[in-house]
C-alpha cells in the first residue's frame, strides 16, 4: 500500500498492528513487499501512486485532501440517514481505474498474510499485471470498482483488504443478487473492486471508476460507518487479549 496513503497523522508516531488473533506489534510504516517487482516495475507503480494520490487529494476524497472546517463539494444527502452521494468531474478516468487495479494487484500477488484474503485465479492476476504494464484499463466487466468516501475525517488507521460478498437489488427491482468483491480501506476511502458480475446485478455506470465522465462516489458518516465498527473491534479485542502489551504500546 502506498505510504502516503496509510501514514500516521503525527509523523515519527507509530501504530499498533493488530487483530487476526496475533499479538499486538509496533509499526512504523505500511505493508511492503520488496519481492514483488523489478526497478522498472516499481517505477510503474510510483508513476501510479504519485498521480493517483495528487488526484484523490485534488478532488477531496480522501482524509489528507479535506479541509477538516468544511464537507467535501457537491454532496446530496439521503435524509434521515448515514448516507448521501457525491459528483466528481474532470478526473481521468480511466488513470483513476488503473490506479486501483493495481492495488489489487499488488494484494493478490504479495504473499504477505496481511493481503491472504485476496485470492484470485492466476490468469486473472496475469491479465491484471498485462494492463498495469501496458497501461490499458481493459473492459470494465472486470474487476469493476465503486468507491464509499467517509464523511467528515476520523481517526487515521490501516486496514488490510478483505474479501466479502454484498446484496443488491436487480436493475428491475423484481429480485435480490449477491456480487462478490474484494474491499479495501485507505484514508477515509473504501474501494469494492467487484469479483465477478451478474446480467441482473449490473451496476449504473456512473457509480463504476471509468464508467463515464461523471463518477457517483457514496457518502457515509464515518461515526455510523462498518469501517469504524471494525476497527472498535479489533482495538477491543487486542485490549482484552493483551492489556499489558497494549498499555506498552499506546500509553494513556
Amino acid at each position: 500500500m502506498p505510504k502516503a496513503l496509510t501514514r500516521p497523522l503525527q509523523p515519527g508516531k507509530p501504530f499498533v498492528e493488530a487483530g487476526r488473533g496475533k499479538r499486538p506489534i509496533r509499526r512504523f510504516s505500511s505493508w511492503y513487499d520488496n519481492r514483488l517487482v523489478t526497478k522498472e516495475g516499481e517505477r510503474i507503480l510510483r508513476d501510479l501512486d504519485d498521480w493517483g494520490i495528487a488526484e484523490l487529494r485534488k478532488h477531496q476524497l480522501i482524509w489528507s485532501g479535506l479541509d477538516l472546517d468544511t464537507e467535501p463539494p457537491l454532496i446530496e444527502r439521503v435524509p434521515d440517514t448515514s448516507f448521501g452521494v457525491r459528483e466528481i468531474r474532470g478526473i481521468d478516468r480511466a488513470r483513476l481505474r488503473l490506479f486501483l487495479l493495481s492495488l489489487l494487484w499488488r494484494a493478490g500477488a504479495t504473499n504477505r498474510m496481511e493481503f491472504d484474503a485476496v485470492s484470485m485465479p492466476e490468469s486473472e492476476l496475469s491479465q491484471l499485471g498485462d494492463m498495469i504494464r501496458t497501461n490499458n484499463p481493459g473492459p470494465l466487466s472486470f474487476y469493476p470498482a465503486t468507491l464509499i468516501q467517509l464523511v467528515p475525517s476520523g481517526e487515521v488507521h490501516n486496514y488490510s483488504p478483505t474479501a466479502g460478498v454484498k446484496k443488491q437489488l436487480s436493475r428491475d427491482g423484481t429480485q435480490e443478487c449477491e456480487i462478490p468483491f474484494f474491499r479495501f480501506y485507505f484514508d477515509g476511502l473504501i474501494v469494492h473492486m467487484h469479483r465477478s458480475s451478474r446480467k441482473n446485478c449490473a451496476v449504473d455506470k456512473t457509480l463504476l471508476v471509468g464508467g463515464d465522465d461523471l463518477l457517483l462516489v457514496s457518502i457515509m458518516d464515518t461515526g455510523k460507518s462498518a469501517q469504524y465498527g471494525y476497527m472498535a473491534q479489533v482495538v477491543k479485542e487486542a485490549n482484552e487479549g493483551w492489556p499489558d502489551v497494549m498499555n506498552k504500546l499506546n500509553p494513556p
